[in-house]
């Protein structure tokens, strides 16, 4: 399989922070993007996270990232996938004012697990004080 895999870390707005009571500093909820091509097979992702980059690392999302499904045909012709697969996670659980590690593993149709990305580094991120 190809794969093409891009990591973004985007501030979340709204509730999607955390406060600190003794000095009012705002953080942003850790938000992973990322974008996949080539997806024939895959079922979905599980996103692994770690306070070190040497792990260990312990599973983030109690259900898998269900994977882009082929668009229905139209006319008899055979179902196509969108050229890129945009997706997006929320890591409501993380302590937001942490710095953490991330790895994402995709999963095939038939269970077998593939690591996409090698740990990356999210540091935390201030939001805007109102």
């Amino acid at each position: 399989m190809k794969w093409l895999l891009v990591m973004a870390w985007l501030a979340a707005l709204g509730t999607a922070s955390a406060k600190d009571a003794d000095v009012g500093i705002r953080h942003a909820t850790p938000v992973l993007h990322w974008t996949s091509k080539d997806e024939k097979g895959v079922y979905g992702y599980i996103i692994y996270r770690s306070a070190s980059a040497d792990g260990p690392f312990l599973r983030v999302n109690k259900r898998i990232v269900p994977a882009v499904r082929p668009k229905p045909s139209v006319s008899g012709e055979a179902a196509k996938l969108p050229a890129d697969s945009r997706y997006e996670y929320e890591d409501s659980s993380a302590n937001p004012a942490k710095t953490y590690y991330y790895s994402i593993d995709a999963v095939s149709r038939t269970g077998l697990s593939k690591q996409l990305t090698r740990p990356i580094r999210r540091e935390p991120r201030l939001l805007p004080s109102n």
